[in-house]
């Protein structure tokens, strides 16, 4: 199982690499390869679109491709209130 979720709002690596070979966290087996198109993304929020049976996921900015828990930095918290904002 991935790290993300549906509606996720993740950051691509600022170093994903055209031809690089990326892995789901926890497996050597499950992976997929960067693209140009996928490159051209780097350092930018997008949103977890879909989970497919592999486990790799798709994104609403560019639903052709399959990524990986790899070509990711993290969730995006900008939109995640404060814990100070919510007392």
């Amino acid at each position: 199982m991935g790290l993300y979720q549906v509606g996720d709002r993740v950051i691509v690596r600022n170093d994903l690499n055209q031809i690089e070979r990326y892995y789901m966290s926890g497996s050597r087996e499950v992976s997929d390869i960067a693209t140009r198109d996928m490159v051209a993304l780097r350092g930018q929020v997008v949103m977890i679109s879909e989970i497919c049976s592999s486990g790799k996921y798709r994104v609403r900015e560019l639903q052709l491709r399959f990524w990986t828990d790899g070509m990711f930095e993290g969730l995006h918290i900008g939109d995640i209130p404060a814990l100070d904002d919510l007392i």
